[in-house]
């Protein structure tokens, strides 16, 4: 028997419902397609809101199709006056206007645990997603919604606006800064993500606000 989504008025959860707010990757290697394969290999329901749409393939991003801000308002408020979400990740935003209606709408559900990956542009190409004024938007409405932001070190770099790190204890201290620069209390996470660090290894750095995980793995050639 297929696994039936339960909404909210059903007695019975078998797994959680994830909900992904992304753009739509035809090559399926990152946004709203890689998010649902994740999602569903870690066990959970995984649910979707589109963004934009992309022409792209695994080289790099031709185009960006923003998705009208009032249907995507429309996708959000008739899947949750169905369904029960229990946890949001939030992938590429494209605009100011995005996220405004995106943060508009979450804000209603403060117990729902929400990540943040801040996607400014493609690591494919550097093909921009993000301007000046959206990416000052989204640290401004959206961040402070969140429980987990998730900047890879390129991203990071431009959201405070400092260089990119060389080492390590560089990362950590990136870390420290980004915690300082979106939250302003406790019981939240920063996970920088290392794979732009010039290393053999990719390491990633989870920061609580007072101690440091370190989670490292060898770097794989994917011959491009």
């Amino acid at each position: 028997m297929p696994y039936q989504m339960p909404n909210k008025n059903s007695s019975v959860n078998k797994m959680p419902n994830i909900l992904a707010i992304s753009g739509l990757d035809p090559s399926g290697g990152a946004g709203l397609i890689a998010d649902i394969k994740t999602i569903s290999a870690l066990n959970g329901f995984g649910t979707g809101v589109v963004t934009c749409l992309t022409t792209q393939n695994t080289q790099s991003v031709l185009a960006l199709n923003s998705v009208k801000p009032q249907i995507i308002q429309q996708q959000l408020r008739h899947l949750f006056s169905d369904v029960k979400i229990d946890a949001v990740k939030i992938g590429v935003m494209c605009n100011a206007s995005i996220i405004d209606v995106v943060a508009e709408e979450l804000s209603v559900y403060p117990s729902i645990p929400i990540v943040l990956d801040t996607v400014i542009e493609a690591s494919s190409n550097n093909s921009s997603f993000l301007d000046r004024q959206s990416l000052g938007v989204l640290c401004e409405k959206l961040a402070p919604l969140a429980r987990v932001i998730t900047p890879n070190l390129s991203e990071a770099v431009r959201i405070i606006k400092k260089n990119m790190p060389l080492t390590k204890e560089e990362m950590r201290n990136m870390a420290r800064e980004l915690y300082d620069f979106f939250f302003l209390t406790t019981g939240k996470l920063i996970y920088l993500k290392g794979g732009h660090l010039e290393s053999d290894s990719c390491p990633d750095v989870l920061f609580d606000g007072v101690k440091f995980v370190s989670l490292e793995k060898k770097r794989i050639n994917i011959g491009k």
